[in-house]
């Protein structure tokens, strides 16, 4: 079995797992296999997580994915928040105002926004989330900042943007 083969096996055991379309990935393979093949390099980035707890993890997670405006990924986000023993209240709260995190988290969530929107992070801030988190839990949290836009943008780029359309999400 191929490398090739072997990614997109993972990634139909994937799909099947989170009930998630990655037809789009599907796409790539099939249209270019040197890409594909690639692309499924970069794909364990985006799960990268050793020292990052996993509150604040996919605090950044689901504000990079909703930044990006996919309902579909936002959900697959939710999905593995959940999996991950993140409560619904803790995401409901990630997603929309962040009133309701414990301090560390808003600090998360204020990091992410920044980051997400293009804007300058506050250098107290990054002093605070390394007080809080560490060096190489911030530079996890910069990772999965970078990466998660990457999937909502491919899926975009081959045309699949009705599927990224916001809709409910199932908390």
């Amino acid at each position: 079995m191929t490398e090739n083969q072997e990614a997109l096996e993972a990634l139909k055991r994937f799909e099947n797992h989170y009930d998630y379309d990655a037809s789009y990935l599907f796409e790539l393979a099939e249209k270019d296999a040197d890409g594909f093949a690639k692309f499924a390099n970069f794909m364990p980035l985006s799960q990268h997580r050793q020292k990052a707890p996993a509150d604040a993890f996919f605090v950044c997670h689901l504000i990079a994915t909703q930044a990006a405006d996919c309902g579909p990924c936002l959900q697959l986000v939710v999905k593995m928040a959940r999996e991950a023993g993140l409560s619904t209240e803790l995401i409901r709260s990630a997603i929309s105002d962040g009133d309701l995190l414990p301090d560390n988290l808003k600090l998360v969530r204020r990091y992410a926004l920044c980051v997400s929107n293009h804007e300058a992070v506050d250098p107290e801030l990054l002093i605070a989330l390394q007080e809080e988190y560490g060096e190489k839990a911030i530079a996890e949290l910069a990772l999965i900042l970078a990466s998660a836009p990457v999937y909502p943008t491919l899926k975009q780029a081959f045309g699949h943007a009705q599927s990224c359309n916001l809709t409910p999400l199932a908390l």
